[in-house]
Order: structure tokens, then C-alpha cells, then sequence
């Protein structure tokens, strides 16, 4: 039986479903796991993040690229979850979409006090993420415009945020710089 395989039969909290860290994982080891819609918190998705990772650290295993970046989405959607949570005082849970969906990246969901009569209405942001890294050569515009923004290779829902994972670090200067940028391409609308 394989590590995954036990933390699957594990009856704990949390060890049962780990949505796409765990379909990657499984296909490593010809298992499949179950198609659930299964919603976490952003604090549990972290966790699962730090475990996936500490699972390879501990056995010497350079996880494969698509759970590596299944992982880095995960952080960064959760980090965003977070925020969107302290900023206007809700509860916020998510999920990885499937690889096969190729869009979004992940779903947040949150409630508001914004149904009739101020009854609690939910509400699903589908969330892209893009990691633009320290040997990227390309301004953050550019960078955005050819791999999210672009009218001409994606269209996107009006729920749809865009999330930047910023591995090399930008100034406010440069981000400032990158929404000019965008501001004048054809991806005015998603820049505004």
C-alpha cells in the first residue's frame, strides 16, 4: 500500500479528499480518486499544500510538474480565499478544478447579505492564477497580456479574477507600469 493509498484509509479529519493534489498524486500510482465537488477553507487547502510537500521532501521525490504547479495554484488561490474572507467579513471555501477543464484554476466560493429581503446569496469567482517566476524576461504586462489576457486565445466569464503569483518581486512602480501596459492592449477591459 502506498503512502497516498494510507492517507486515503485513514479515517482523521481532512485525510479522506485532497481534490486535484491528490487525483495527481494518485495517478503517480495508477489509483484513482473519487469525482467528488468537494469544497475545503483556504486554511485546509494550505495544509494540504504543506503536506503534498512535505511527503516528497521527506522521501527524496521531486514532485512532476503538474502537481507542482497543482500546489502552487492551491497556495495561491488559498492566500487569496484568505484575503477575500478578511476583506469583507465572510466565510470562503474553494476547490481545485480538474486539469481536464483546463479553466479556471480554482472556484471560491463566498457568501453576502445581498439576496432579497438581505437573505445570504452565494457566489462563485472562478479564479486564474499565473506565476510569473524570477527567469521570466518579459515585463509583467507582457507577461500577463500573452498568458492570461489575451482576446484572441482565452475568453473569461465576468466572475473571472485573475490572482499573480510574483516569484522574482515587483516594485508598486512596475506594477503600476504592467496596468499601463494592459490599459493599452486589447485587454483593456480585464485591466480596468
Amino acid at each position: 500500500m502506498t503512502a497516498v493509498s494510507e492517507a486515503r484509509h485513514d479515517p482523521g479529519p481532512m485525510a479522506d479528499r485532497l481534490g486535484k493534489i491528490e487525483d495527481l498524486a494518485l495517478a503517480q500510482h495508477g489509483e484513482t480518486a473519487p469525482t467528488d465537488n468537494w469544497w475545503y477553507s483556504p486554511q485546509c487547502m494550505l495544509l494540504f499544500a504543506g503536506l503534498a510537500l512535505d511527503h516528497c521532501a521527506h522521501r527524496g521525490i521531486t514532485p512532476p510538474g503538474e502537481l507542482q504547479k497543482a500546489i502552487g495554484e492551491g497556495r495561491a488561490g488559498a492566500i487569496f480565499a484568505l484575503g477575500l474572507a478578511k476583506a469583507f467579513d465572510t466565510a470562503t471555501w474553494m476547490r481545485l478544478v480538474h486539469p481536464r477543464e483546463r479553466a479556471p484554476d480554482i472556484r471560491v466560493m463566498y457568501f453576502d447579505n445581498a439576496g432579497p429581503r438581505g437573505s445570504h446569496r452565494m457566489n462563485v469567482l472562478q479564479v486564474e492564477v499565473a506565476t510569473y517566476t524570477r527567469h521570466s524576461v518579459e515585463s509583467l504586462g507582457e507577461f500577463l497580456f500573452r498568458v492570461k489576457l489575451d482576446p484572441a486565445k482565452k475568453a473569461y466569464s465576468a466572475n473571472t479574477v485573475f490572482v499573480v503569483f510574483v516569484q522574482r518581486g515587483c516594485t508598486p512602480a512596475e506594477i503600476k507600469t504592467a496596468h499601463e501596459e494592459l490599459l493599452q492592449t486589447k485587454a483593456r477591459a480585464w485591466a480596468t
